[in-house]
């Protein structure tokens, strides 16, 4: 590594490909097919992830190797979470950062409550953040295991035990979220409402919050009105609860209306033909919650085997499940970051003194590159 190219970066691309820009001017996009690869090169270190989208790919995350530790397995590489569609591209670790630091804050004045939850919510970003990697790890071993089967010269839908872990990563995200998404909650109501604390109320849900919003007369606070926005009927954060409730309280997500398959399905990307994945979800959880929570799918058991199987004429309509939880990561690490915002306390960076160290004490620097590019 060099000043000019200070990192390796491993880009996570939508599809389970990846990017790796090699700290120099050379980047390689992979599998593309079996053995193949499609090489490019930037002449600028902050100009790889405009050259990446100009092929038409979508970049979800970076793993940055800056030190020989992380190269030889003796640390882990720096995992980001990539949102272009976002006024911070880098709004997850920012984020968490931000919330990290009002815990530091925090426990400057001994606000033992505050300092917990700050540290809970910076740490359940983190956990968000680190989910979206794992996802999108299993979707490059199923696009792997695909090209290696030489099963990517069609489009077909299949299923494997790749496909199984694909799922399995998908719903994980969505409990993990929907935690972050309670603790936000309970945030809102201690230290912004706060018309909860003075009764005595701890609110620790976002349904719980809710109710105690509904209750207040209406305000022109603009947090507040977003929070009934985004939790109305068509309200993004009302549909990740919708996900988390369908495979918390009722069925695994790729079974909730038919068993899903996975696709892989044939793109243009850098001039060539490619295979990518994708592992639809159920594009209206609500719905299929209540199909099965009020038991109207299992009247007919033949026709709940046809269902099942997709078998019936009924259309289910689908999204990608790694595109949705990429996007729903992107809107709660930015809901989160204005809520930190609003914070009584200004994020303050830790300050070690003599009086904190217990025991033996050694520092080792290693100099990471700032994440503005």
């Amino acid at each position: 590594m060099n000043q000019e190219w200070p990192s390796i970066r491993v880009m996570h691309l939508k599809g389970g490909l990846r990017c790796i820009n090699d700290a120099s001017p050379k980047c390689e996009i992979y599998p593309l097919t079996n053995k193949h690869s499609y090489l490019f090169k930037v002449p600028q270190y902050s100009l790889v992830y405009s050259a990446i989208e100009s092929l038409n790919q979508e970049i979800i995350g970076i793993e940055f190797i800056d030190n020989s530790l992380q190269i030889n397995g003796a640390d882990l590489p720096e995992w980001r979470v990539y949102n272009k569609s976002f006024i911070n591209r880098w709004s997850n670790a920012e984020s968490a950062e931000l919330w990290r630091r009002i815990g530091n804050s925090a426990y400057g004045i001994k606000d033992g409550y505050l300092w917990d939850l700050t540290n809970r919510i910076s740490h359940q970003l983190r956990v968000c953040g680190w989910r979206i990697k794992e996802l999108s790890d299993r979707y490059h071993d199923q696009l792997t295991a695909v090209i290696e089967r030489g099963e990517h010269v069609n489009e077909i839908k299949f299923k494997d035990n790749f496909t199984w872990l694909c799922y399995l990563a998908i719903q994980t995200f969505l409990i993990d979220a929907c935690i972050l998404r309670d603790f936000l909650a309970e945030f809102i109501s201690s230290y912004i409402i706060e018309s909860a604390a003075k009764n005595n109320k701890r609110i620790t849900t976002m349904s719980s919050l809710l109710r105690e919003v509904k209750k207040l007369p209406k305000q022109d606070d603009p947090l507040v009105n977003e929070l009934l926005s985004i939790t109305g009927e068509l309200g993004w954060l009302k549909s990740l609860g919708d996900y988390r409730d369908l495979v918390v309280h009722s069925a695994p997500i790729d079974q909730a209306e038919t068993i899903l398959f996975a696709k892989n399905r044939l793109v243009k990307c850098c001039g060539k033909i490619t295979p990518v994945i994708e592992c639809p979800i159920p594009q209206n959880p609500s719905k299929s919650y209540k199909t099965r929570h009020n038991r109207s799918l299992f009247d007919d058991f033949d026709e709940l085997i046809k269902a099942l199987a997709g078998l019936t004429d009924t259309h289910n309509s689908s999204i990608d499940g790694l595109s949705y939880c990429h996007s729903m990561l992107g809107y709660l690490s930015s809901f989160a970051y204005k809520i930190g915002l609003r914070s009584k306390l200004k994020p303050t960076l830790k300050t070690i003194y003599s009086s904190d160290i217990v025991g033996d004490f050694v520092y080792k620097k290693y100099d990471s590159p700032r994440r503005s590019d």
